[in-house]
Parts: C-alpha cells; structure tokens; sequence
C-alpha cells in the first residue's frame, strides 16, 4: 500500500543543518585565509588570550587589520549573492502557485550543491579567494534559502489553511488527491467544525457536521436523518391508523379494529425494515468508499505530514531551523580541529545532495499541474500557429503572468487589505534588517578583541543560539492561545532590542554567553508575521504573498548585511560594539508599524477573514478590467 509523505520539515531540517555547517566555516575560513595572506604564516590555532588581547604587540594591529578585510570580503560576497537572488526568489516562489512548490525548493538545493562544492574545491587545492565570489553568484542565481524558505512556507499554507469560526474556535484546511477521488477534509481544533467532501467519476457524496461540540462523519448524518424520518413517517401513520380505526368500529365493530391494527403493524414493520436497509446500505457504501480509498493509493492516515494550525506549524518551522543550525555549528568546531575544513564542505554538500534526493522523488506535490491538454484545449493558449514559436510565446507570456500575479497582489486588491500587507511587510523588513543585520556580526565579534574566541567557542555559541529558537516555538505555542498576533510580534522585538543592546557591551566570556537569554523571544515576529499576512489573501494568492515575503526577506539581509558589514569594519578600531546599538534602535521601527496595525485593529482574526471576503467581491466585479494572459 503506497504511503505518500507530505513532510516538509525533514527538508528545511536537513537544509538549515548543511547551511549553518556552512556559515560558521566560510567566516573562519576567510578569516584564516586572509591571515596567511597578510602575514604570510599560518594561523595561530592555540593562540591565548593575552597574546590576543595584549593592544602594544603586532598580532593586535594584524587582527583589526584582518576584521576590516573579512568584514569588506563577506560584504562583497554577499552583494554577489543578493542581487541575482532577488529576482529569482521572487520568480521561482511566485511561479510555484502555477508549477507547483517544487519549483521553488529543488533549485536553491542545488544552487546549495554546487556552492558546497566550490567551497570544498577552493580549500582542498587553496585556490583564489575570487572563486567563492562566482559561487555566491551562482548559488543567489539558484534563489538562495529565501526561495526555499518561501516555497516551504507555502507548502505549509497549502496542507493547512487556518480560519476563524464562531465560538474562538481555529479551523484547518488539508487537501489530497487520492487516484481518482477527491478528497476535502476539515478538522478542527478548539471547538471548530469539521467538513469533508468525496467525489469519484461523476458522482460525489457531501458531509457537513457544523456542531461545535464535535464533529460526526457523513454516514452518522445521513443515518441520523433517515431514522427520525422514519419515526415522523411511522407516527404519521399511527395517526392515520388510529383515524380509520375509529370508522370501522361505527361500521363493523371489534372484528375490523384488528384487522386495521394488523395492517398498521404490517406496514410499521416494512417502514423499519426499509430505514434498517437504509442504513446498512449506508454503512456498505462507507466500507465501500474507504476501501477504495484504500485501493487507489492509501487512506488519510497514510499521508504523512497533513493537518496541524498553520502559526504553529510555522514556528515549528523556524524552530527545526534554529535547532539544527545551532547543532551544525557546535559540531563544526570540533570537525574543523579534527579535519580542517575541506571535509566539513564536502559532508555539506553530500547532505544538500540527499536532500534534493528526498525533494524531487519523496516529497509529494501540494499543487496540481496543469495538463497539456487542458491547456493545448484552451482557446486563449494558441495565439499563433507556428508550433515551436507559439509554445515559447506561451511560456513567456505564462512567465510574465507569475509577475502580474505579484503585481495584482496590491493593485487588485482592496485599499484596506494593501494598507494591512504593507504594513506587516514594512514591519517584516525593518525586524530581518535588525535581527540578521545584527547578529551576523556575532562570530567576527567573537574573533576580535578582548573575546578572541577559539574555534570551539564558537561553535559552543552558536550551538548556544539554540535556545533562541526553542525558547521563541514555545513563546508562540504558548501565548497564541491568550493573545493576539501583534502582542506576540511586540514581545519579540523587545526581545531582539534588549538582546543586541546588551552584545553591545559584552567584553567577558561569560556576558557573550548570557546574551542569547534575552534574546530568547527575537525569533517570534518572522512566522507570526508571515502567518499574519497568509491570513489576509486568498488561497490562490499564497504563492504570490509568499513570493513578495522571500523578496523582501532577501533584500532585508542584504540590506542588513552589507551595512553592518561596513559599519563594523569602520567601528571596530574605537568601538566594536557599535554596530548592535544601531540594531538594537532599528528595532523599534517595526515596533511602531505594530502598533499601527493593532491601533486600527487590523490584527484579528474577524478582520482578516473580512478583508479576503472583501478581496473575492472585488476579484468578481474587477474580472473583466483585469489583464488575462494564458498560463
């Protein structure tokens, strides 16, 4: 019996564990590279503290001088990356809502692939440090994480589309396509509603059960119906009975009473006997569909991965990232003292290879593709006669409209809705340029004076950062219950702001170590503001909010990376710590744009399912003024 896997985790695991593998190694190696460069010897591996933190000897002057160049080294890495990035992420999530989401996770992993590689490449035979600089490139090209972080979101919102019901209630959507048979299927959570939907060939059968109290299957309605209308019908004719009844006691007396008492007993039994085979037909027909089910490619239970709220899954989501991140890094420091760095790249780029293994062969698709046929069918998919031509006009009009499903995004949709979203998304881009801004300094910060961290350190640090993950999942889990979406994101840049001010005076060890506790929390504003903005479009629309995000997310870093890149290579000599104060400020702008939002109340839950419900009224009445292109 075939099982079918709709598990995206495994994938965004196995990706953030290769990826953060990575990161730490590219830091260090640079940094080590340039070293050899500038003083012409190899690196000091037992270097000690004072040596390190000692301002009168050389080795003090060589490190400021080898923070600025690896600071400018990763800066310019970096804008090889971004920009090619930016536009790819943006396509390849966008045109996932068409090809499906695997469009938008098989080639950032490959992209990931061939940079591990070149990594390996360049340290195996110490080639130019200008070969890693092709690799960015080549990797931003294939869409970067943003890409596939944008197409796992959307995955996610696919399996389970969360709405609000009456009573407090959370409602999740999971759709399959089991063979020939469609199925529907709505769970609830918290006292929602349940409802399922089946069809196979032309016919199909209807379940609703809209009781807060629990949810009962199609066949209980069913049999629940046609029992109390045999009850009524059989009191009807009680009735009837009892009124012919009295008409033969005036004619006949007591000998025709029994007759009719007979008659009246005959037909009870035959009304029983038909509601009785009813329901077995009932229950045959249930035993019937699930064995079909069964037959055409496994039953609901068999699909792994369905089901579950669409906040917390998202959170979920970004805490298997932190998690296993922070693993990668604390084994990167013992690997990179046990077999240096060639080996640490190459197990990198072998688990980006089993990954994409498990992607493109595994993972099951959540988007149906459209058909040749269907759309060889279409008349307004053949726009010119000319066979090749017209097929390369179709896919570059087709292209063009993955676009225009962006474009339409804000320009379709209500002014409401686009004040909403581009509020969320402003807020989302000042917090990726705070947080990642900031803390992409952390390792050069931890390498320089007066820390002078050891390779081991550091990865005890980042593995350390794992906290920040679990700590902000379990934020989430817990506070989405009590509080609205925005109280949560507050919280969280609080948590962001507190922690970075507090890196900005970390001289010790120890007080490096003790800032990843109130950073605790900094990890909550990214799924609940993606959840935020999943709310507020339409099904069809994923792909496109999700696209925009990635676009944003990736500009954010950039932007984030290249400034304080630069700020920290103009800082470090007099203040090192500067680059977090101005982090820690930025913070407080997407705190305001927050409280924008919870200040017109545009945060709840009411108001979001209003905005989609406003989006389809004006998505009916804007059909004819809209731009159709063939897909």
């Amino acid at each position: 019996m075939m099982v079918r896997v709709f598990l995206i985790e495994p994938v965004v695991g196995v990706y953030a564990f290769s990826m953060f593998m990575l990161y730490p190694l590219i830091q260090q190696y640079v940094y080590r590279r340039l070293w050899q460069q500038l003083t012409g010897a190899p690196y000091p591996t037992q270097m000690n503290y004072t040596h390190c933190s000692d301002s009168s000897t050389n080795v003090s002057s060589i490190h400021q001088e080898i923070q600025k160049e690896a600071s400018l080294f990763l800066f310019y890495s970096e804008l090889c990356f971004l920009f090619p990035s930016l536009l790819s992420s943006l396509l390849l999530v966008s045109y996932s809502d068409h090809r499906g989401r695997k469009v938008a996770l098989v080639p950032p992993l490959v992209g990931e692939l061939l940079f591990a590689l070149c990594y390996a490449t360049v340290s195996h035979l110490s080639l130019s440090l200008g070969y890693l600089l092709g690799a960015s490139f080549l990797a931003g090209v294939m869409g970067g994480p943003t890409a596939l972080l944008g197409g796992s979101f959307a995955y996610i919102a696919d399996l389970c589309e969360e709405e609000g019901v009456e009573g407090g209630g959370v409602k999740y959507l999971c759709e399959e396509v089991v063979g020939s048979m469609d199925i529907v299927g709505i769970g609830a959570r918290d006292g929602g509603s349940y409802q399922c939907e089946g069809g196979r060939g032309g016919g199909g059968d209807d379940c609703r059960d809209r009781g807060m109290s629990g949810g009962s299957g199609e066949g209980e309605q069913r049999r629940d119906g046609e029992r109390d209308r045999g009850k009524d019908g059989g009191k009807d004719r009680e009735r009837d009975g009892e009124s012919d009844g009295q008409g033969d006691r005036e004619r006949d007396g007591e000998r025709d009473r029994g007759k009719d008492r007979g008659k009246d007993r005959e037909r009870d039994g035959e009304s029983d006997g038909q509601g009785d085979r009813e329901r077995d037909g009932g229950r045959d027909r249930d035993r019937e569909s699930d064995g079909q089910g069964d037959r055409d490619g496994g039953s609901r239970e068999r699909d792994w991965g369905k089901g579950g709220g669409r906040t917390v899954r998202m959170a979920a989501l970004e805490m298997l990232l932190g998690v296993l991140s922070g693993l990668a890094s604390l084994c990167t420091g013992f690997y990179i003292q046990t077999a240096g760095f060639t080996w640490p790249f190459i197990t990198a780029a072998v688990l980006h290879l089993i990954n994409l293994v498990y992607t493109a062969w595994v993972l099951q698709e959540t988007v149906e593709r459209p058909s040749h046929t269907d759309s060889s069918s279409s008349p307004s998919s053949s726009p010119t006669p000319f066979g090749v031509g017209s097929a390369r006009f179709l896919q570059r009009e087709a292209l063009i409209g993955r676009f225009q499903g962006v474009y339409l995004l804000f320009t379709a949709s209500p002014r409401r809705r686009k004040t909403v979203l581009g509020l969320i998304l402003a807020a989302f881009a000042f917090y990726t340029v705070s947080k990642l801004g900031g803390m992409s300094i952390f390792i050069l910060y931890e390498l320089n004076a007066p820390l002078c961290w050891s390779e081991v350190l550091v990865g005890y640090g980042s593995a350390l950062s794992t906290l920040i993950y679990l700590g902000s999942f379990a934020g989430v889990s817990l506070l989405s219950r009590c509080l609205r979406d925005g109280y949560i994101v507050l919280l969280g840049l609080l948590s962001v702001a507190a922690g970075l001010l507090m890196a900005a005076f970390a001289k010790s060890t120890l007080l490096m170590f003790l800032v990843r506790l109130p950073l605790l929390l900094s990890i909550m504003p990214a799924p609940v503001l993606r959840s935020m903005m999943s709310k507020i479009v339409l099904r069809s629309e994923q792909g496109a909010v999700f696209a925009c995000v990635a676009f944003v997310e990736m500009l954010s870093i950039g932007v984030g990376i290249t400034v304080f890149s630069s700020t920290y290579a103009s800082t470090v000599s007099w203040f090192p710590g500067f680059s977090f104060l101005l982090a820690s400020a930025i913070a407080l702008i997407p705190a305001v744009l927050i409280g924008v939002v919870m200040c017109l109340r545009l945060d709840k839950d009411e108001e979001a399912s209003r905005l989609t419900a406003d989006d389809d009224e004006e998505e009916t009445e804007s059909c004819g003024q809209s731009l159709q292109l063939p897909h």
